[in-house]
């Protein structure tokens, strides 16, 4: 009887809204109001109306009926005409609460006002349940607000704040980078707005929520620096007694606890726990915000016990944790992450205890945090993560194989979760690869590559140059790894193995360098033919590259990268222009073997290997003698006797090593098994820490000068050096016939005022070798220092002189920036206040630029670890600026052997002036200076070659 009574009820509403909306319809077709001031107007509207009794919530009913009442009150005049427009926006405003924005344009601005106080109301619901529906519906009522407030409406700055809270709230479900990106730019927009004290802490506490959030995603060090900026500028606003200050303390602390990876100081991490101590006083146990308190704060003392090594840590972490799962109900939305917080807690505790209790129960609880967790939520690989890492280590303690293949492939599954942050789904495929690599090579080199590929996700352009560090800290030898286990992968043809690799190596080293030089190679020929569109790249280049400023409304810097991206695809429309800014394709690289052998080294914990890429194609070389082990050994051995009275011994028996194990399989595979009395030309594309050796002087440099099988690099080919071969590419397109009569600059600085570097005792020597041997020299140097200067050592005078030059010869120091290579800095004598970075050359026009030789300071080095694979020294950065022959060096090179090496090159390099070969001239000064000095590597083994 129910039903037949509500399908009754249903056929009547149909019948009743059928002729409200037929008379409307006689509206719009007459274009007079005559039908709604009809009598049976008001009683179709009063029989309509009853229906919305047992049908509340009928928003076309309600829509028919807004209409009927607002074009009467069009028609009528004074008290009843506003009798109906009251009636009107009664119906309207459930209509314009679910988004529905087909009514009157008068009624916009009072409906939005009604509907903002439900809409803060849904706003909370959303933020306390987790709900994704609620969260959604919510941003799209705030998005309508919004756009129904004019500029100077004293609720915008609330509606702007509001919607920016809705958008965090549900791009926290979805991970929509277009949310994320609107509610920082509307919480942005908010505090440009007149606001009360408190109306204002709020919008600094949506704000710095939604930047926390982006940090986290993208590793965007500007967003972390801003996010906690603005918590502190909320706490700071707001009054002691506020009932909001636990709200912005809570903000803050949580803004702490994210950035203390990056600012890993047992001080702040000690601050923050006090914080949240003092928050968590002020929380109610009933508050829904307690158990994030909590978590937050078993997060902190772990990491505090990570840095500290204390152990009350780890028990006050794990009880902050089981606080933050009692105080949460079963069906909230959060408890999958307090649990994993549990989880990780736990098996920190069992790294330190030993109680494999911990460690089980740890499985236990990342086990149900997953089960809670719908398939594809963006959170889903940070908690498969966590119970594979719990997995792991228990599978580790019992030796158990079948616990640590399910471990391997909960990390695979991790892996492919497409909306989680590109960072963790590289982690999680490292880690899997690790474990699967022995028993199943080929599923681990699919993962690998997977991570590779996913590398310009994990850097993406927007990140300010010096984020990059931070990124590579998880990346180290990512390239390397990869390329390691698909040549052991031997579904695949041999030769198919090697070009995989070699893709694999292309793609995941020298990234950050690699794509500015994709951008700078073909920059010219879009400037001669498009000056119009490359003005237009160059200024949205460089507007990315700009600092970014905290709270600007406007583009940001994620906006920013989506104008390049724009620009960039304009300009790959254009004939000619199809690759504008890409990786060059493999079949391109490979021709570059056909000037000589370009062998590109790979070593791995899995493997050692060397690419050989000739005329024929490419093919994998075992190094079956090396391992990385033993390089890191060799390579700190070396190091450390350098400059000391036990170099003479060790340093030779390292370069002895270096022949045996690294190169002597190659020269074997090339058939180089003896000396040469011609030019035979070798590229090395070393990587990683092999890159730190001199490769070019490795052998047995013992054996008799006069042996035509004599073991030594110098004896059998003429070294080159590059960071990939894709920068290899990039100096040959730069490489044209120069002729050395032009001008040659020579830059000398026998002492650098504020460096610690010290003083270059020879510097005056070398200037005056260069100037002996190359016509026309340029000295800029102090008068006090070395007669015949025609200026002083400035960045401005280096500009003026520079483009009129082939040839530029720095004796100073220099420190190169391996986060950013353009800002790498020669040390001159303004380097304090007006620094000349390679950035700085953009400035001219290097046309005539040929050869940079950069003399005594180690300029051929990356000393962070995680950026090795990045090859950022200061050589490739002036390659990136122009100069296609680059000569650097791996340590400083001290007084007389380091004008002695000069001179044979200039000597050498003037004697062909038809044919002038930077790198033949460097060979034959190293191999004159290695004749000197044989028993002392440090004076001739660290110049190298660096280009075309």
């Amino acid at each position: 009887m129910e039903d037949r009574r509500v399908r009754d009820l249903r056929q009547d509403r149909d019948r009743r809204l059928d002729k409200v909306c037929a008379r409307l319809d006689r509206v719009m077709r007459t274009n007079s109001h005559s039908p709604v001031l009809e009598p049976e107007a008001i009683v179709e509207a009063r029989l309509l109306d009853e229906v919305l009794e047992p049908f509340d919530g009928d928003l076309e009913v309600r829509h028919a009926l807004g209409w009927l009442h607002w074009l009467r009150h069009e028609a009528l005049d004074s008290e009843e005409s506003t009798t109906e427009r009251a009636k009107a926006a009664e119906m309207f405003l459930p209509c314009f609460l679910f988004g529905e924005d087909n009514v009157p344009a008068p009624l916009l601005v009072e409906l939005a006002e009604q509907a903002a106080p439900g809409a803060s109301r849904a706003l909370r619901r959303a933020a306390d349940s987790g709900d994704a529906e609620l969260s959604s519906r919510t941003a799209v009522l705030w998005r309508a607000i919004v756009k129904a407030l004019p500029e100077d409406h004293r609720l915008r700055g609330i509606a702007l704040s509001s919607l920016g809270h809705a958008l965090l709230l549900r791009h926290g479900h979805t991970r929509e980078p277009g949310d994320l990106d609107e509610s920082i730019a509307a919480g942005r927009e908010a505090l440009t707005h007149p606001a009360e004290v408190v109306e204002r802490s709020g919008f600094l506490h949506n704000l710095g929520l939604a930047l926390q959030v982006r940090f986290e995603e993208t590793n965007d060090q500007a967003s972390l620096v801003e996010s906690v900026a603005a918590h502190r500028d909320a706490v700071a606003i707001t009054p002691p007694d506020s009932p909001f200050r636990t709200v912005v303390l809570s903000g803050l602390a949580t803004a702490m606890v994210t950035a203390q990876d990056r600012f890993a100081d047992p001080e702040h991490l000690s601050a923050t726990i006090d914080m949240l101590r003092a928050v968590l006083a002020d929380t109610a146990d009933d508050d829904p915000h307690r158990g994030g308190r909590l978590s937050n704060l078993a997060l902190t003392f772990h990491k505090r016990y990570d840095l500290l090594e204390d152990p009350e840590d780890l028990q006050e972490a794990v009880h902050a944790a089981r606080g933050a799962i009692e105080v949460t109900g079963q069906d909230d939305g959060r408890l999958p992450g307090y649990l994993t917080t549990l989880a990780d807690v736990l098996h920190g505790r069992f790294e330190h205890t030993g109680d494999s209790s911990d460690v089980d129960e740890a499985v236990v609880v990342a086990r149900r945090a997953v089960a809670l967790t719908p398939p594809g939520h963006p959170q889903s690989a940070g908690r498969l993560l966590s119970l594979a890492n719990a997995l792991r280590c228990q599978a580790r303690g019992t030796d158990d194989e079948d616990g640590m293949r399910q471990a391997a492939l909960i990390y695979a599954d991790a892996a492919h979760v497409v909306t989680a942050p590109p960072s963790h789904r590289v982690r999680a495929a490292r880690n899997a690869a690790a474990l699967l690599a022995r028993t199943e090579p080929r599923r681990a080199a699919g993962l690998l590559e997977m991570a590779v590929r996913l590398l310009p996700a994990v850097t993406p352009r927007e990140l300010e140059r010096h984020d990059h560090r931070h990124v590579f800290d998880d990346l180290t030898n990512l390239a390397g790894d990869a390329a390691a286990l698909a040549l052991s992968d031997d579904s695949v043809p041999e030769e198919q193995r090697a070009l995989r690799a070699l893709r694999l190596l292309e793609t995941g080293r020298a990234v950050v360098l690699g794509r500015q030089f994709d951008l700078r190679g073909e920059l010219a020929d879009l400037h001669r033919r498009h000056p119009e569109l490359a003005t237009r790249f160059t200024t949205a280049r460089d507007l990315l590259d700009r600092p970014p400023v905290p709270y600007t409304i406007g583009p940001d810097r994620h906006l920013l990268a989506d104008a390049l991206e724009s620009v960039l695809a304009e300009i790959r429309g254009l004939p000619g222009f199809g690759s504008f800014g890409l990786p060059p394709d493999l079949s391109d690289l490979l021709v570059e073997g056909g000037r000589g052998p370009v062998v590109v080294f790979n070593t791995s914990v899995h493997r050692c290997d060397a690419l050989l890429i000739t005329g024929e194609g490419v093919r994998a070389v075992p190094l079956s003698g090396m391992t990385l082990e033993a390089l890191i050994e060799n390579f700190r051995t070396f190091y450390d006797a350098l400059h000391t009275p036990d170099e003479a011994v060790v340093l030779p028996r390292v370069l002895s090593w270096l022949w045996d194990k690294a190169v002597d399989p190659v020269f074997a595979a090339l058939g180089y098994d003896r000396g040469h009395d011609g030019v035979r030309r070798l590229w090395w594309a070393p990587g990683g820490i092999l890159g730190l050796l001199p490769l070019h002087a490795a052998g047995h440099h013992t054996d008799p000068r006069d042996d035509p099988d004599r073991r030594t690099v110098l004896d059998r080919v003429v070294s080159s050096y590059t960071p990939s071969v894709r920068a290899l590419r990039h100096a040959r397109t730069r490489t044209t016939e120069k002729s050395l009569r032009n001008r040659a600059l020579i830059v000398a600085m026998p002492t650098t005022p504020g460096a610690a570097g010290g003083s270059l005792p020879a510097a005056a020597a070398e200037a005056e070798v260069v100037r002996r041997l190359v016509p026309e020299s340029v000295l800029l140097a102090e008068h006090d220092d070395i007669g015949g200067a025609v200026g002083g050592p400035t960045k401005n005078n280096v500009l003026k002189i520079l483009p009129e030059c082939t040839i530029a010869h720095f004796i100073c120091h220099g420190w190169a920036n391996h986060l950013d290579p353009s800002q790498s800095v020669l040390l001159l004598r303004d380097h304090q206040t007006d620094p000349l970075t390679v950035a700085t050359l953009d400035q001219i026009q290097l046309g005539s630029a040929h050869i940079v030789y950069l003399s005594a300071c180690a300029t051929a080095v990356v000393h962070h670890r995680a950026l090795i694979d990045e090859a950022t020294h200061l050589a490739s950065a002036f390659q990136l600026a122009g100069f296609p022959h680059v000569v650097g060096t791996l340590w400083e090179v001290r007084d007389r052997p380091a004008v002695r090496v000069a001179e044979k090159f200039y000597a050498t390099l003037t004697a062909d002036q038809e044919h002038p070969s930077p790198a033949l001239a460097l060979h034959a000064a190293v191999r004159a200076a290695r004749d000197r000095y044989p028993h002392r590597p440090s004076a001739w083994a660290s110049h190298q070659h660096f280009g075309a």
